[in-house]
């Protein structure tokens, strides 16, 4: 039996750090999989929505394509409820995969398909990604400009070159599940960090940033001042690492999504 190898990559910003392959581990990996014939699955889901500099190529395109099974999705740049994805596989997968996918359950439904295919073919999606990747950025500075005014740089966010959400570091020894699940009480949804790590780690929420409107924020950021202003949590200063963070001159942070506010990526 002859035994197979398989990585697994991200080019675009990942979920929470917002952090991308740099050029010269794509190269390593890459050359890994000719080496030693092993397989590498690169789930590129942001590539979109890339918004600082030139978005990263993918794996796949950067001379690697026989050894990469790239994954691609429209839940993030369309909608969710869509649930239609693609898969783009070296020639000498095709049968395999197709045979899998005939045992799983034989295909997504044609009608759907045929809708994104006309949405593709009328111009109408690079339309939707233009207005997309004007809005996301506008929004996402809107919202760290207003958290840094009601929380004075008590949450600080990590850069990131693109994505549809932010991740934020307590500058406090906070419970960030305990604070997640506070807030959610209130209304407003958000993610501690602490359930992305698998050890011991700065405190932090990770938030979304694309779909909420400027009154649904309102009351959100009037929360989130409550929730971190409560004598129910720890308050002791904690001397931690300075990250990197938005902006070039103040410190700055994000806000969360409102649980009125959807995940989906499409807006106005």
């Amino acid at each position: 039996m002859v035994r197979r190898q398989a990585g697994c990559g991200d080019a675009c910003p990942s979920i929470p750090a917002g952090m991308a392959l740099s050029q010269q581990r794509r190269r390593r990996v890459l050359s890994w999989a000719r080496s030693s014939k092993g397989w590498i699955v690169e789930d590129d889901y942001y590539t979109e929505f890339h918004f600082v500099g030139k978005p990263p190529d993918s794996l796949a395109g950067a001379g690697g394509y026989e050894r990469v099974v790239y994954i691609g999705t429209f839940s993030k740049v369309l909608n969710p409820s869509l649930r239609i994805g693609y898969v783009v596989v070296p020639p000498a997968l095709v049968e395999r995969f197709s045979q899998i996918r005939r045992i799983i359950d034989g295909h997504q439904p044609h009608f759907m398909q045929a809708v994104v295919h006309r949405f593709i073919e009328d111009g109408n999606f690079d339309r939707h990604l233009g207005k997309m990747r004007a809005l996301y950025p506008r929004r996402r500075r809107d919202l760290v400009a207003a958290i840094t005014d009601e929380t004075g740089g008590r949450l600080r966010p990590i850069e990131a070159a693109g994505g549809t959400h932010l991740t934020a570091l307590f500058d406090e020894d906070i419970d960030d599940v305990a604070f997640a699940q506070a807030i959610k009480r209130a209304g407003v949804k958000m993610t501690p960090l602490t359930s992305f790590r698998v050890r011991s780690g700065e405190p932090g929420l990770v938030l979304g940033s694309s779909n909420c409107s400027h009154s649904a924020l309102d009351g959100a950021m009037n929360q989130l001042h409550k929730t971190l202003s409560s004598a129910s949590y720890p308050k002791t200063i904690a001397k931690r690492p300075q990250a990197r963070l938005l902006g070039p001159h103040r410190p700055e942070a994000a806000i969360p999504a409102p649980a009125k506010c959807s995940r989906t990526t499409s807006g106005s």
